[in-house]
């Protein structure tokens, strides 16, 4: 998978990390968690909803 910023060569590791349900309103809506690494610095978490929409990002640097 080729990433910017990055080198066609980076490896990005997605993994399906769990599920979650959040309250919009009165509607509960649940969304997939996975994580991502090799995009940036760090590991990106995005929550997706059954249609595969962004519901969230987050991002944190690795601290070493």
């Amino acid at each position: 998978m080729r990433t910017v910023p990055g080198l066609p060569v980076n490896d990005v590791i997605v993994e399906l990390r769990g599920h979650d349900a959040i309250r919009a309103g009165e509607k509960t809506v649940m969304l997939d968690r996975y994580s991502i690494d090799g995009v940036v610095w760090g590991r990106e978490t995005l929550w997706l909803d059954a249609a595969g929409v962004l519901g969230a990002d987050s991002s944190r640097r690795a601290v070493r």
